[in-house]
């Protein structure tokens, strides 16, 4: 019974993969080049390499802040984000575990400091790279 309801999720994957191709043939500009590649590998990725969900390449700037002083705010540039989290371009370290509020105005409706957990941090030319976890 296991075994069929797997191959019945995998069959409603496939299938819905195969139309995403078909829209992306018919519709070039309509979605993002690799959010079918990244689709594709929630099955294939290593379970350690494996998102939640497809992070949407859409640059833009936005702003930066301790939770305790919103006054203090810094700019950032945002790489990528998905409904879990986002990667910045930043001018400052962040250490990892930090809690920061990121003002994020795309998401429809949902203009606000958002808080995120800080999960990585690493040097990148001139500034760092900062990941994290949308909380709550």
């Amino acid at each position: 019974m296991y075994f069929q309801l797997l191959q019945k999720a995998r069959n409603v994957t496939d299938n819905a993969l195969e139309r995403l191709r078909e829209l992306r043939d018919r519709f070039p500009f309509s979605l993002p080049t690799d959010l079918i590649t990244q689709l594709e590998g929630v099955r294939t990725d290593p379970p350690h390499d494996r998102r939640r969900s497809p992070r949407l390449h859409e640059p833009g700037s936005t702003c930066v802040s301790q939770p305790s002083d919103l006054a203090d705010w810094h700019q950032a540039q945002v790489l990528d984000s998905s409904p879990d989290g986002v990667a910045l371009q930043t001018d400052l370290p962040v250490e990892v575990g930090t809690f920061l509020l990121v003002w994020l105005d795309s998401r429809p409706g949902e203009a606000a400091w958002l808080p995120l957990e800080v999960k990585h941090c690493r040097p990148e030319g001139a500034g760092w790279i900062v990941g994290g976890a949308f909380v709550g």
